[in-house]
This record gives C-alpha cells, structure tokens and sequence, in this order.
C-alpha cells in the first residue's frame, strides 16, 4: 500500500493501489474514513494553504537579520 524511494538522507513515501482486491478495499475504506474525519479536513486545509503560498515560509517574517562580522 505504501512505495517509497530514498533520495539522499530523505525518503519519500506515497501511496500505491495495487491490483490485489483486499488491499484495494483496506485502502479504500481507509481514504474514506479519513475524507470524513474533522481533523483531517482542517489538516487538508492546512496543507492547501501552504501548498499554493510557499513564499510565506521562505524567511521567517520580523525575524532579526543576522549581523554581518567584520574582519
């Protein structure tokens, strides 16, 4: 249900449908508890909103700039 693939120190994980029915149905069943689950909607969301702006977490905003050392 699960692949994966390592990329330098990361792994990536995703998941996979396979052609076995059993799994097909484990699987399934579980992306259908989880369309319904509050929490996972509200993380869904979350995720949505970082997705699309990115640029919001490239510097942390009001954060000190670090001084520069003279030599």
């Amino acid at each position: 249900m699960v692949s994966a693939r390592r990329e330098g120190k990361w792994i990536h994980y995703r998941m996979e449908r396979r052609n076995d029915a059993a799994t097909a149905a484990v699987l399934d069943a579980v992306l259908a508890s989880i369309r319904m689950d509050r929490l996972m909607q509200v993380d869904l969301t979350r995720l949505t909103r970082v997705c699309c702006e990115p640029e919001r977490f490239v510097t942390l905003q009001g954060a000190p700039v670090p001084a520069v050392a003279e030599t």
